[in-house]
């Protein structure tokens, strides 16, 4: 650990070069649990030796394991052992039972400091929207069968770390990673919120619930930021309004939190209200929506469909449709009526 390197380059610091023809790093979505069960399992090699990922193939790949060649050593070994962090968070929510949209935001904010910092060291960014990347976090982040998932868990059930490790009776290694990765953000400079939150859990005593406040007061800077940077580039509302609903997922989230922090609070709804404001929306204090609001929605949705952005027309649909408004598409345009 306290060399923080990868395993790639102490391999290839320890095996004399002669007697080494090549490395080559076997990552991604697999739980030996479930592998053993001969259940459907993909992941991927990295090396940049062609022969050796051939021979690789060759070995492991049989009718329920498959294995996809990627020439980024640096992104998959990057994206193996971040994710251990992430799941630890992911956990510890879950153990606060704040419910799987704050659990939704952290694994998404959590891929964009597994990618900021996978950059700096010399990754592809696109290997971490691959199985080393987002597809090992993802069931990391989620599964039963996660060693660091669980630590995190019962650390939000209010364990200590060494109680949780006592009682989890496994390694944990995003423990350790969290260390070693918190002093490679600094040392890089590499802005790195979530990991600098759950090392000052883990190592200096900061509570889950000042870790929790900590971070929705990024996540919402982080948004207020992003809104004025889309409205600065030639008034991009459509981006802009996908960041108000980011926003509002994130306070519903933290507002649904038995106990909540003051200074949140405020710093959330004034990033709201500056949303709201500039975007043209309005919500009644009954919680009742208005009918310009509505149709300011639509417009929204239109424009998102004519941009062919379905994800984001689908989402206003859906959004409106929890809150009591149903819409119904004619010839003669959007009609819409409340439930």
């Amino acid at each position: 650990m306290d060399t923080n390197k990868r395993m790639s380059e102490v391999i290839q610091d320890e095996i004399d070069p002669q007697n080494l023809k090549g490395v080559g790093v076997l990552s991604g979505p697999s739980h030996a649990e479930e592998l053993v069960l001969r259940n459907p399992t993909v992941v991927a090699i990295a090396s940049e030796n062609n022969e050796l990922t051939k021979v690789a193939q060759e070995i492991f790949h049989n009718k329920y394991f498959r294995i996809y060649v990627n020439k980024d050593i640096v992104g998959v070994e990057v994206g193996g052992a971040l994710k251990n962090i992430i799941a630890l968070g992911c956990g510890i929510i879950d153990g606060m039972k704040y419910g799987d949209n704050a659990k939704a935001a952290l694994l998404t904010r959590g891929l964009i400091e597994i990618t900021r910092l996978g950059k700096k060291l010399g990754a592809d960014e696109m290997t971490f929207l691959g199985l080393g990347g987002i597809g090992d976090l993802v069931v990391t982040c989620t599964s039963k069968h996660s060693r660091n998932y669980n630590c995190g868990y019962l650390i939000g059930q209010g364990y200590s770390l060494e109680q949780a490790i006592e009682k989890l009776d496994m390694v944990a290694e995003g423990v350790r990673t969290t260390k070693v990765c918190y002093f490679l953000s600094k040392k890089y400079n590499v802005y790195m919120p979530i990991t600098e939150n759950i090392y000052k859990v883990l190592y200096e005593g900061l509570s889950i619930n000042e870790c929790a406040d900590n971070l929705m007061k990024k996540m919402a800077a982080e948004e207020l930021n992003k809104f004025e940077e889309y409205m600065q580039d030639d008034f991009n509302t459509a981006n802009a309004l996908s960041s108000w609903y980011e926003l509002v997922r994130i306070s519903n989230s933290y507002t649904s939190k038995e106990t909540v922090n003051k200074e949140t609070l405020e710093l959330l709804n004034a990033a709201f209200e500056t949303y709201s404001s500039i975007l043209g929306i309005n919500v009644k204090e009954d919680n009742k929506l208005d009918d310009a609001y509505i149709e300011n929605l639509i417009a929204e949705r239109e424009q998102a469909r004519k941009d062919r952005n379905f994800a984001l027309a689908d989402k206003i649909r859906d959004d409106l449709k929890e809150q009591g408004i149903v819409l119904e598409d004619t010839k003669q345009g959007v009609r819409w009526k409340k439930q």
